[in-house]
């Protein structure tokens, strides 16, 4: 698994590093990266989940004790965050602690969708996909409550929520769901062309995250990186290895689960921070160290993972 999960790894490296690049030769225009983040997040990224989730066949997958251990996990880090702030006040003043609570809690889905299809196909896809639909509502209401409760935040908390009800991300999740169930499909023309602009999404995703890279971002901010990181890149897939072989699961949902666990924050953080006024200086430096250090991190928690399921399964027959 260690090999595989490098070989993984790679050409999400690779396309991170020319994401880089090209921000600091070729295409150094900020407005260049934020019109392909806004086509990422509008229109390639939701145009990959809703084809995912409407063409996706789950035929023995564990869907239901696969989600329900990823939301468990994810409820468990965040509780403890928050116990943490309470009785040691860990992070500092409230917009600093937004930052690290983002940080232990939200994924990139980018990597996870380039990572999981290599390692699985479409199989691996169609899980990160049922993952999105179950985690991205729940981690973004409540990080929006963290940031009304630590932040004086502009907007009305039901303007906030009116934000999450209209995310693209949310809302696609939503109404692939919806149509999965309910057994609806596009035209097969509509469903030829989102499926071309899901194709599209991780490259230039993966290209995105290399451009807003910000390592100048971490001076002076060590403790609050350190937090989030350890949290999200330690102990959340400790975490998730017990909640996930205790549900009983293995083979792809197993891997799978520990990637969307060990996945570096997302990019998006660093956005929502700037729009509810929390520290985005800090956020851009979690994002840029998580990003580096998950690439040694998630072949060695995978591997992790494989062994234990590995030995489990030998100590059963």
């Amino acid at each position: 698994m260690l090999s595989v999960s490098l070989l993984a790894l790679c050409p999400v490296a690779l396309l991170i590093a020319l994401g880089v690049y090209m921000k600091q030769t070729t295409f150094q225009e900020d407005l260049f990266w934020r019109g392909m983040e806004r086509l990422c997040y509008y229109v390639l990224l939701p145009s990959l989940i809703i084809y995912s989730l409407t063409s996706a066949d789950f035929g023995e997958l564990e869907l239901f004790n696969f989600s329900m251990a990823l939301i468990v996990s994810t409820l468990l880090i965040a509780v403890l965050l928050i116990v943490l702030r309470y009785f040691f006040a860990i992070g500092g003043d409230g917009p600093t602690f937004t930052s690290v609570f983002q940080g232990g809690i939200r994924y990139n889905n980018y990597v996870g969708l380039s990572v999981a299809s290599t390692l699985f196909g479409q199989t691996g896809v169609t899980l990160v996909i049922v993952a999105n639909a179950v985690l991205v509502p729940i981690i973004n209401i409540i990080c929006i409550l963290v940031f009304a409760h630590y932040c004086s935040t502009k907007s009305s908390f039901w303007g906030v929520m009116k934000q999450i009800v209209l995310n693209p991300l949310v809302s696609s999740c939503v109404i692939g769901s919806l149509m999965q169930i309910m057994g609806v499909q596009f035209p097969d023309i509509i469903n030829s062309m989102m499926h071309s602009l899901g194709r599209a999404a991780l490259p230039l995703g993966l290209l995105c995250i290399g451009a807003a890279l910000q390592l100048n971002s971490i001076k002076g901010e060590f403790a609050p990186i350190l937090v989030a990181s350890g949290m999200k890149l330690i102990l959340l897939p400790l975490v998730a290895l017990i909640v996930l072989s205790s549900f009983g699961l293995d083979g792809p949902e197993l891997v799978v689960g520990l990637l969307m666990l060990v996945l570096p924050t997302a990019t998006s953080s660093y956005i929502l921070s700037r729009q509810l006024n929390g520290n985005a200086h800090l956020m851009a430096g979690i994002i840029a160290i998580q990003t580096i250090t998950a690439m040694v991190t998630i072949p060695i928690v995978l591997t992790l993972g494989e062994f234990l399921n590995t030995s489990a399964l030998a100590l059963g027959q």
